[in-house]
């Protein structure tokens, strides 16, 4: 088949003729694109307005959203700070025990159910120092487990009674010197045994004689306005180093002292807050503390001394032992104490031990206080099955009069702490008392109880 033959396009007009249709199809289609375009315009155009407005809502909540964040930040605790809470109940009694140690007399003998509550709120400024508070409440009595401190069935948890709540701790600790291995403490509740080293590792969190390792006359947890500064051999952590500690806490009170510028509500450390006693007045029960000791790896020992005036008072003392100094008394308190513990849980217990003089000058006529001594030796195991419970043994004097007639007491201790949970705890603990007597004169001429007591306690930890 011959190829179809196009004549050549030659002239100006030809050309013209031949690229016309070309040309009308050009201009048809960018008539179709430019109105493709100015649909797609105002399609987009729409569809900017809605995000726009979508934009703005956003924003708005946004600002809501901040503004709600923002106050719930300024009621909320910096990142530095925590509130921890301690809540324990107590179920037990001492049958037979009552008031001035009279068996079956009125106020003692029966079961009781207690309760105690502690928040303590730590904060930190550098991240270094501590401002710690604690408030609590509860509501025990004197007996059988005594809010006082001359009660030797004391409990550990009984600080608060008549479901008050109120403030117990408030002071400030910060770092000092070089590589900060000088800490110091001040504030208007502070105790002196919670800024002093205490060598001891039995730890039954049961009766209060006890956690001052045997030597409740230096270690006698004063408490009220105070200063003091530690200090500890800069190691490498673990390592055996010396430790130094040094403080005064006032923690009379006004109401005991006889002033009527405070009212009945007056509570240690009373008197270091009234102008008409203060915190430099003999008579506002100052405590003066000094301590030297050694912690090894798995060892650990100190020597303390404390000076007491007017007001101040042993720890937990039988009778006039426990009673706060007279007028024109003053205390010179001494002790030793030391433990040790196995490198790993088993059958073989920690021991701790401590051993305490009370010197006590100026008038001694009952009921004032006398001298007294006291002591502790404690075991504990951590059962080899279940490192996190605790079974321990205890037996000790509490301070009684060392030249009295009257009773000699002892105190043994024993208990089991269940450890539920991280934050839950079980310990049943039993305990004997015998020559105990709360009477002031300690003569020998006053009931004098010999007993059995003891508690089931409970503590949750949040």
């Amino acid at each position: 088949m011959p190829a179809l033959s196009v004549p050549p396009i030659t002239g100006t007009g030809q050309r013209r003729n031949a690229i016309a249709p070309l040309l009308a199809g050009v201009a048809v289609l960018g008539q179709l694109i430019a109105g493709t375009q100015s649909f797609a315009q105002t399609n987009l155009h729409h569809e900017l307005e809605q995000l726009q407005q979508e934009r703005q809502q956003l924003v708005e909540r946004t600002d809501v959203l901040d503004a709600t964040v923002g106050g719930l930040e300024s009621r909320a605790f910096g990142p530095t700070t925590t509130l921890k809470g301690e809540a324990t109940f107590i179920l037990g009694g001492v049958p037979g025990y009552g008031a001035n140690g009279a068996p079956n007399s009125k106020g003692g003998g029966q079961t009781t159910l207690n309760d105690e509550l502690r928040l303590n709120l730590y904060t930190s400024f550098t991240g270094k120092d501590l401002l710690r508070a604690r408030w609590g409440a509860g509501n025990f009595s004197s007996y059988p487990f005594g809010t006082s401190s001359s009660n030797i069935f004391k409990l550990i948890h009984t600080e608060n009674g008549n479901e008050q709540v109120f403030l117990d701790r408030l002071y400030y600790q910060f770092p000092i010197g070089e590589h900060n291995q000088f800490k110091l403490s001040i504030g208007a509740l502070m105790r002196n045994n919670e800024i002093t080293w205490i060598p001891s590792v039995y730890r039954s969190d049961v009766l209060d004689f006890f956690s001052t390792g045997g030597s409740s006359g230096v270690y006698n947890k004063a408490l009220g306005e105070g200063v003091g500064i530690s200090w500890k051999q800069p190691l490498r952590a673990g390592k055996p180093a010396w430790v130094v500690n040094l403080n005064a806490i006032v923690s009379g009170s006004a109401v005991s002292s006889g002033s009527d510028s405070c009212t009945g509500g007056c509570s240690n450390g009373a008197s270091g807050a009234d102008s008409g006693y203060g915190i430099l007045n003999a008579g506002s029960g100052i405590n003066a503390l000094a301590q030297v000791g050694y912690q090894g790896e798995n060892w650990g020992v100190a020597v303390g001394y404390r000076f007491g005036t007017t007001q101040s008072a042993v720890r937990t003392g039988n009778g006039v032992a426990g009673v706060p100094l007279a007028t024109g008394q003053q205390d010179n308190s001494v002790a030793i104490n030391g433990y040790w513990h196995p490198h790993h849980a088993g059958w073989i217990p920690s021991i701790s031990s401590g051993f305490g003089y009370n010197i006590v000058s100026g008038s001694s006529t009952a009921p004032a206080p006398q001298s007294s001594r006291s002591w502790m030796v404690g075991l504990q195991w951590s059962p080899p099955w279940e490192t996190a419970h605790a079974a321990g043994l205890a037996i000790g004097q509490p301070a009684n009069a060392a030249g009295a007639t009257g009773s000699s007491p002892w105190l043994v201790e024993g208990f089991y702490r269940y450890q539920v949970s991280n934050n839950i705890s079980v310990t049943p603990a039993l305990f004997y008392g015998s020559g105990v007597s709360t009477s002031n004169a300690n003569d020998g001429g006053q009931p004098i109880f010999h007993g059995l007591g003891g508690v089931i306690q409970t503590t949750f930890a949040f």
